[in-house]
């Protein structure tokens, strides 16, 4: 069979390059002109494989028929249209050895997850080298796009939006392979060096081996719509980051005019692998250049999981239990008892001074967790406040800091580092002093009771009322109230109520907290609303000591997400931070206690942060 070919020059009109076969202009679509004697050409043979699809070339001086990507029994297909055929090739970097041991390298790094002896048992079956087909495109367009946003939207939710705008788009690889799947291509393609591509029959190197050249997957009649489809997309996301105003958004479309575009065919290497660990089948894909970059199925030691699953929903309800004075969720609102359970106040004096002036406080919250029923264990934290009290008569007006928080570690059998939680101390800083009133039981007799009025803090949100409005909090699509100008203004100069911003002024939405060695969630760091509402319950021991319990409660709205490399949550990742719901209680026989002592009016937090061990002897 044979095919005409179209004359090798560009488009009369736009002069955009044509390709052979072209019946008329990607770009402008005018006719092109067909040769008086066509070219003959053989139309190339395909080998199908009936298993997993993949398409390569056939030549039967060369190529056994048996799948290069699985193994399988292949078929011969001779496609109507023009098949697409690498023009260009990226040779090889990595050679069988380096490939193999980067394999062994991956098993042995596969996390805590992992069997403990997969490095060691995984038997190695198949080393495959293979160049999988895919487009190199080059373009520039016009972009016209239509969206909603909350920008200008006033009293309704969303207000459209479009726009226009040129782009040019430069190396955007398309793959076209059947036996490689588009996620696992997406993952190799950041690490190709373009720049080393040579024409497809150029000499290997004396010791290469030979290598599978994988037909393109479209045939002529699909391959431009699956250009056009990947230019589209990228002209979305360009949209979406840059193009869209306002700080959320919907419904957003484009359609892109191509000016010009170039299409290069190109063969890029990599090695496929496939292993068996105690009797089961896996695959692994090692990069043809980069033998650092390996990716593929391992087993997984389901005990494991189960061991770790209750851990992490434990050591997620710390750093949201123990922040900002907390004792626990969803405890009662009565006033409860005065007596710390440790000690009964002993008058060393009848009455007492004024207990006007700085005190410093250091508070021990004391929690029980239970993650449904798989792990129950009981934490605790620390947290160091500073308070300038005035007292008239039995009224006492509180001004309250925040020095310190401090969340305890969780080992993780396994792992060398244990499960770590901070909360930046930017974060604790902009909280600021935040007021409130106590009432005394005596003005000046020792032993009498302390209680302050509920004090309310909110983190990452500007509320009114503070104590009662609804705190944000991102929906099924990611989207969540926001401060105006933008979510990522500081929360002293965000314009608005009911809304997001940002608590630490760090760029990032409302307050920032940080994860570290989290393996089953891979977490860095979670961007949440607080609000909690806590008391003070004690008695006056002396001028200078006051001792008792805290009384809390806890809020929390997640915005977003991001994860140890670098990317922001998607919406199954801030789901799965969102649902976490371990139930928090204090502990039985070990309430929250706070121990206050008077320091000089001058005395700042990080001096009581340096001196609480000689403020606070155990």
């Amino acid at each position: 069979m044979t095919v005409a070919v179209a004359a090798p020059r560009g488009c009369s009109r736009c002069a955009s390059p044509l390709e052979d076969g072209d019946l008329r202009c990607a770009v402008c679509a005018l006719p092109v002109p067909v040769t008086a004697a066509p070219v003959e050409r053989a139309r190339v043979l395909i080998l199908r494989c009936t298993w997993c699809g993949a398409a390569v070339g056939f030549d039967a001086n060369h190529q056994a028929p048996a799948c290069g990507f699985c193994r399988s029994v292949m078929k011969v297909e001779q496609p109507v249209d023009p098949v697409e055929v690498a023009t260009q090739r990226l040779p090889f970097a990595v050679d069988r050895e380096l490939a193999a041991a980067a394999l062994r390298t991956w098993l042995g790094k596969r996390g805590y997850f992992a069997p403990a002896t997969l490095r060691d048992e995984a038997v190695l079956e198949s080393l495959t080298p293979l160049c999988w087909a895919a487009w190199i495109v080059n373009a520039e367009a016009t972009v016209a796009w239509a969206a909603d946003s909350d920008q200008g939207s006033r009293r309704s939710a969303w207000a459209p939006h479009a726009g226009q705008v040129k782009q040019t788009f430069s190396n955007i690889v398309v793959p076209a392979s059947r036996g490689l799947r588009h996620e696992e291509c997406s993952l190799l393609v950041p690490y190709y060096d373009l720049a080393r591509a040579v024409v497809v029959d150029a000499p290997e190197l004396p010791d290469a081996e030979p290598t599978m050249i994988e037909s393109f997957d479209a045939q002529r009649s699909a391959a431009r719509a699956l250009v056009q489809r990947a230019i589209e997309e990228h002209a979305k996301r360009r949209v979406q980051k840059h193009g869209v105003p306002g700080t959320r958004f919907r419904n957003v479309h484009v359609s892109c005019l191509l000016e010009r575009q170039t299409t290069d065919r190109v063969a890029l290497p990599a090695w496929v692998l496939a292993y068996r660990f105690r009797g089961s089948p896996y695959r692994a894909i090692v990069h043809g250049q980069r033998p650092e970059i390996v990716f593929g199925r391992s087993p997984i030691d389901w005990a494991k999981v189960t061991r770790l699953a209750g851990t992490i929903l434990v050591a997620i309800a710390a750093i949201l239990a123990l922040v900002l004075l907390l004792s626990g969720c969803g405890s009662s609102q009565s006033t409860p008892d005065a007596t710390d359970y440790t000690e009964l106040c002993v008058a060393e004096q009848p009455t007492f001074t004024p207990l006007t002036g700085r005190a410093a406080v250091k508070a021990a919250l004391n929690v029980h967790i239970d993650a449904g029923g798989l792990i129950m264990t009981d934490t605790t934290s620390e947290m160091l406040l500073a308070l300038e009290l005035t007292q008239t008569g039995t009224q006492v007006a509180v001004r309250a800091e925040v020095c310190h928080i401090s969340i305890p570690d969780v080992p993780l059998a396994g792992q060398d580092l244990p499960i770590h939680f901070e909360i930046p101390q930017a974060t604790v800083e902009s909280v600021g002093v935040v007021a409130g009133n106590a009432t005394l039981e005596s003005a000046d007799a020792t032993c009498g009771r302390l209680d302050t009025e509920p004090i309310t803090l909110v983190l990452g949100a500007r509320l009114d009322p503070v104590a009662t409005a609804p705190l944000p909090a991102a929906d099924d699509s990611m989207a969540f109230p926001a401060c105006a100008p933008t979510a990522t203004t500081p929360c002293s100069t965000a314009i608005g109520t009911g809304c997001a911003c940002d608590q630490e002024a760090d760029g990032q939405p409302g307050a920032t907290l940080i994860a570290r060695n989290v393996p089953a969630i891979e977490l860095d760091q979670v961007y949440v609303t607080l609000r909690t509402t806590f008391s003070l319950h004690g008695k006056v021991w002396s001028t200078d000591f006051v001792k008792g319990k805290i009384e809390a409660t806890l809020e929390t709205g997640i915005l977003a997400c991001k994860l140890l490399d670098g990317t922001m949550c998607g919406p199954n990742n801030l789901r799965t931070v969102r649902t976490l719901n371990p139930i928090v209680t204090p502990q039985l026989n070990a309430p929250s206690t706070f121990r206050a002592v008077r320091v000089a009016a001058s005395t700042t937090c990080a001096e009581i942060i340096a001196n609480q061990a000689k403020l606070f002897p155990r």
